[in-house]
């Protein structure tokens, strides 16, 4: 089970459980039965009902519970049945792999797959894994879009993945050029391409792989009162161009922007009241005051 919890940031106070991913890219037997996903969805039910149970017996709050399709997800039979809970704290969590290790549907159809797929449970979506795993010149212009789809749908994601040993049995799969893997067993390669570059056999970790960094540290806010109506955000600029509706937020709610390091400049929040910037590790945490239908615009000086 890969649990999405007990994540400390840079940006927290202190640790936090977030929520919990049900099962990690649930598998198929048959593709063509439609009774897999049924059987998934009420695991789903199971696995939401012992939490909840287990959270109010605690005295606790009501965690996300980040649920996957099938693994073969946008095929069909492959989600389970719109009605498996009547829960409302949850969220479509697939994993979106388009054109880095397959190649079935470009990164904008599946964004759309994704998106539609979740509107039949009446929530949004979060990714839960993505990433590319070789070529990072080559492949900055997919992240690039990626990250505009992102900003698009409004939405979070976790790159897979952070860390990777070198006898990790991903790395006896090459990947080759084009976004595919290649068939193994192969020979581990002496360097793997994750989040950072590995040298192997000893594990020795670059600092992060700049094409990947400089889109993944872009800016990006991180709570904002009331509704987002639009995002725009460009890392290799260091910009970001946002319209919310604060209607309704709650009066000590405020606007969290992240701003990544530029040498040699400071980032300045317009259309906003009472800018607070603290310096984070990587970059800053700009906090702010707005109201009603706001723009905001973040630069640098």
């Amino acid at each position: 089970m890969k649990t999405w919890a007990a994540v400390a940031t840079a940006f927290a106070d202190e640790p936090a459980v977030a929520g919990y991913d049900l099962l990690n890219e649930p598998h198929f037997v048959d593709v063509n039965d439609a009774r897999f996903a049924i059987a998934l969805g009420e695991f789903y039910t199971r696995a939401i009902d012992a939490i909840r149970a287990a959270e109010a017996a605690a005295g606790g709050f009501s965690h996300i519970v980040f649920f996957e399709p099938l693994i073969n997800f946008p095929l069909l039979n492959t989600t389970p049945p719109p009605e498996f809970t009547d829960d409302t704290n949850i969220v479509f969590a697939p994993h979106n792999y388009a054109e880095s290790i397959n190649s079935f549907f470009t990164i904008e159809q599946q964004f759309n797959n994704i998106r539609r797929a979740a509107s039949r449970y009446q929530t949004t979506f979060w990714i839960g894994e993505y990433g590319w795993f070789n070529a990072p010149s080559a492949n900055a212009p997919r992240l690039a879009r990626y990250a505009r789809q992102e900003d698009e749908y409004e939405i979070g994601s976790a790159w897979w993945q952070w860390l990777q040993a070198c006898g990790d049995p991903h790395a006896l799969s090459g990947a080759v050029a084009g976004g595919d893997f290649a068939p193994g067993p192969e020979a581990a390669p002496a360097t793997q391409v994750q989040y950072h570059l590995i040298e192997c056999p000893d594990d020795v970790y670059a600092e992060p792989i700049p094409e990947w960094r400089t889109v993944l540290a872009r800016p990006r806010p991180f709570a904002a009162p009331g509704r987002i109506l639009m995002l725009e955000s460009d890392g290799a600029a260091g910009t970001m161009r946002l319209v919310g509706d604060a209607s309704g937020a709650a009066a000590e709610a405020t606007l969290d922007v992240w701003a990544p390091e530029r040498p040699g400049v400071v980032p300045v929040l317009t259309g906003a009241e009472s800018v607070e910037r603290s310096v984070r590790p990587g970059g800053w945490l700009l906090r702010a005051r707005v109201a009603d239908t706001y723009t905001v615009e973040l630069g640098y000086e």
